[in-house]
Order: structure tokens, then sequence, then C-alpha cells
């Protein structure tokens, strides 16, 4: 009997189960071959729709969640894989699938209480519950850990070439060169076409030759690879680092007369404009790349950095909040947000005239700096950074115990916390502490010797302690490495008083 007239005659649940499967796995098929052409919306729809005939089948469902995360919709992607974990907890590409979304987007407590319920399945004698493992580490920024589940995963699967090349880039980053062209040699054996594992080895050949290898290895995958826009890139980035403008610009505009555009194409596009300054640029090409990729969120977080960078916070909000609708989790969004909050004095929760918490277009109360930061912190945990700038916080609140509180839990956790340093040392001087104060500042010292304001800041201790000679010091080197301040003038008057 043809599937098409046991559609009609619809016998049984049983035929009609069969029917919605077969459909659905169709579905599938339609979905993936839109992801090869990179139509990832169409590639979701298709998906979606496997999922509406048969809630439940896992291949659509998985394929759905995919696509999601795909399109930056990570709120979306892990509704759908929690639901199905919760319809089929026993299922391992599921619960692989889950703990992936929860490590891609930043919820790394969630991916461990998962890992933590297959560890006690078979799941655990698996080469893809070390993979697992390495890549929450990885993300994490723990590569001791990372590195030691990559070889787990490695031992137990030798012909996994992504994980082989994972660990080759942390070898490379942690400078231990001979392991990394190991590692680079299998991986490119395994995948011979891979550019990303191509480009790693050149990088490799920058660090332990010269630019002139590195750049003519590429040059020589050119017969292979063609004008393959992320090799056309490297290359332009290695002729910038070596001071090479001119070629750096030819193949600038080589790239721009590519006649596909393609993802690699805007994320080279975008580099250059940061390495030439030109800022202006970016937020627009970050655009036109996530017309391409509309999940490529570090896209949207670099238009918002370049932005804040140059004082254009309102336009940097725009970008943080529409990052943050996609990935409330994403590191440090929630961070710039709030001070985009600071810089315009909103430090508190708003209230409006009743007194009650002003709500945003969502219906949600307002948050100010302080509570924003304290999320970021939550979602992301503490960091030096984000603890110095609570400590800011309640200096401009005025609660200076407080304040010091944060400083010194930011310095516990980066003893050479610059910011911690002299936050400390602001505090001490108001006190009226100035040895100590003094000790602090030039601890920093040693670390930004280059910083006007640190040279001022000195300056005005030694003022306050009446030792003019050192003061007038402190002062004109500060004129002299920011011939401009703003408060020159003021400073010319200290130094004329005091000689």
């Amino acid at each position: 009997m043809k599937l098409a007239d046991l559609e009609k005659t619809g016998l049984s649940q049983e035929t009609d189960k069969i029917i919605a499967q077969s459909k659905a796995a169709k579905y599938v098929i339609e979905a993936k071959e839109f992801y090869l052409r990179k139509n990832y919306a169409l590639a979701m729809s298709a998906a979606a729709r496997g999922t509406e005939i048969y809630p439940g089948h896992i291949p659509s469902e998985l394929f759905l969640a995919k696509m999601q995360m795909k399109l930056g919709l990570a709120t979306e992607s892990l509704l759908t894989l929690t639901r199905l974990a919760e319809k089929y907890p026993g299922n391992k590409d599921i619960n692989l699938a889950l703990i992936d979304a929860y490590t891609e987007s930043y919820k790394f407590n969630e991916a461990r209480s998962r890992i933590a319920i297959l560890s006690g399945s078979e799941v655990r004698n698996t080469w893809e519950y070390a993979s697992i493992n390495a890549r929450l580490y990885h993300r994490m920024g723990d590569t001791l850990k990372a590195i030691a589940w990559y070889k787990s995963s490695i031992n137990a699967n030798p012909l996994n070439d992504n994980d082989i090349y994972q660990l080759a880039e942390i070898f490379l980053r942690r400078k231990n060169f001979d392991q990394a062209r190991a590692l680079l040699n299998n991986a490119m054996e395994l995948d011979p076409v891979k550019p990303e594992y191509r480009i790693s080895y050149a990088r490799l050949l920058y660090e332990v030759e010269d630019d002139q290898a590195a750049i003519g290895y590429l040059l020589g995958l050119m017969t292979d690879f063609g004008d393959n826009p992320k090799v056309l890139g490297e290359i332009a980035i290695l002729y910038y680092k070596s001071g090479k403008l001119k070629d750096f610009q030819d193949y600038k505009v080589k790239l721009e007369k590519l006649p596909t555009r393609d993802k690699a194409l805007y994320e080279f596009l975008i580099k250059a404009a940061v390495l030439d300054e030109r800022y202006g640029e970016v937020p627009k090409l970050s655009e036109e790349l996530l017309k391409i990729e509309p999940g490529e969120l570090e896209a949207m977080m670099t238009a918002g950095k370049v932005l804040f960078e140059n004082d254009k916070y309102s336009e940097a909000a725009y970008w943080f909040k529409r990052l943050w609708l996609r990935m409330p989790t994403y590191p440090k969004v929630l961070y710039y947000i709030a001070r985009i909050k600071f810089i315009a004095g909103e430090v508190d929760d708003p209230l409006d005239p009743e007194g009650k918490p002003e709500l945003d277009e969502y219906g949600k109360p307002r948050l100010g700096a302080l509570s924003l930061v304290k999320n970021d912190m939550k979602e992301n945990g503490e960091s030096d950074i984000a603890l110095v700038f609570m400590a800011e916080i309640f200096v401009r609140k005025g609660d200076l115990v407080q304040a010091e509180n944060f400083y010194k839990k930011a310095q516990k956790l980066n003893p050479k916390s610059y910011e911690a340093l002299v936050g400390m040392a602001d505090i001490s001087t108001r006190r009226n502490n100035f040895d100590l104060a003094l000790d602090l500042y030039k601890k920093a010292m040693k670390q930004r010797g280059d910083e006007p304001e640190l040279h001022k800041k000195i300056g005005d201790v030694y003022r306050l302690l009446g030792q003019g000679s050192l003061a007038i010091e402190s002062y004109k080197m500060y004129l002299e490495m920011d011939p401009e301040a703003s408060d020159k003038g003021q400073i010319e008057k200290y130094i004329n008083l005091m000689q």
C-alpha cells in the first residue's frame, strides 16, 4: 500500500503515526538542504513544520533547536530542548544537545547539572561525554580541565578532528607550539579541506618562524582554496601585523571585490575597520554580517563596544539591548547596559510619580545600574571588572565602606587589577590616609606608568601633604603626557602657588 493510500484510509492511530513520522522526516531533510544553502530562516521553518506535524519527533525538534540557536534565538532553543528532555529524559542525543545549548548560552551551572545527571548513565563512557565536558570547560576559560577532557575524547575517538583542532588552538594560545603543530597536522590529515585548520597552522608558523613563512604558506593554498575569503582575510591580517600596509590594503580591496558576500568577508572587514580605526563603519558592517548570519551575536557586541568606547552611548545601548534580547546571559552585555545607565545617572531602579517601579515596553520594571550589574554577576559569576563597577556605584552613592569592600573583593580575584588599586587609593585620599594612598598609587604606577591621570592623583596627594617639589614634579609629568588636559589651567595655578 502506498503512503498516500494509507493517509486516505486513516485505518488506525498507528497508521496516522507512521504517516506523521514520514512527513516530519521529509521536512527534516528539507530543513537540512536549506541549512546547507545557508538559508537558515527557511531551514528553521521546515524543521518547525516537522514538529507541528509530529510533536516530539526527535530529529525535527533537535534540528529546530539547532536552527533557533543559529539564528541567535537562545531562549527559544533552550525551551525546545528542555521540553524535549522532559518528554525523553534518557535520550542521549537530547541530553547532549541540551548541554551544548546551555554551554553556548553561557549557562554553565545548568550545563554542569545536566552533566552530573549523565555521569550516572552509560553515556559517561562515550567520547561524546568527554567532548561535551571539554567544550564546557573551554567556554568557561578553564583550559587545564578542557585539555584533560579533550584528550579523553580524542583517545576514545581518534577521528574526531574538531576536538583535535580545539585542543591545538588551546596549545597555540598557551604557546606550546610543538604540541599544537602535531595536533594541527593530525586534524589536517583527517580533513584536508577545512580552511580553519590551515589558518591555524599559518598562525603557528607566524609564531615559530616569521610573517613571510606564514603568508607564504597561505599563498601556497590558493590553488586548492581559490579566493576563499577566510584565507584571503588571514593573509591580509598577517600583512597588517607585519607592518606591510600596502599589501594589507591590496588584499582588503581584493576581498571587497569578491562576487559573493560571505560571513568570513564581513568578519574580516569588521576587523580591518577596527585596525584602521574606522570605527564608524563597524555598526554598518555588523548589520551586513547579521543579514547573512543572524545568530552572530559577537558582531552585536563588537558594534556596541565600539560605539561605547567612542562615547556614542545611545547608539551603543541599542546594540547591547538587541544582543540582550537574543541572549540575556551573553558575557558583559548587562555590564555595558549598566555602564550606560551609570553614565546617565540612573544608579537605582527608577520609580514613577506614584513611587511604583517604572515599567519598560515589555511591562517589566526598568532597572538601574546597580540592579543590572548584580544580575550580570548572578548570570556570569563575579569578576574583578564587575566588582570594581559595584565599588564605583557605591562611591557615587557615598557609601565608601561598601565601595572599599567591593574593591578589596576585586583585588582578591585579580591582585593586578589596576582599577581596584586606584579605587582604593582614591578612597584613602578622601579619608586623608595619604601614606596608604601613595603606596597604592605607586603600585598602580608599576602597571600603567603611562597613565596621565595617575600622575595627577599622585601630585594631588603630595600637594595635600605639603610636599610642593614632589607635587610639582608629578603635575608637570601629567601636563607633559596630556598637554590638552581639561584641567590644565587649575594644575598650572597649583604649580605657580607652590613654586
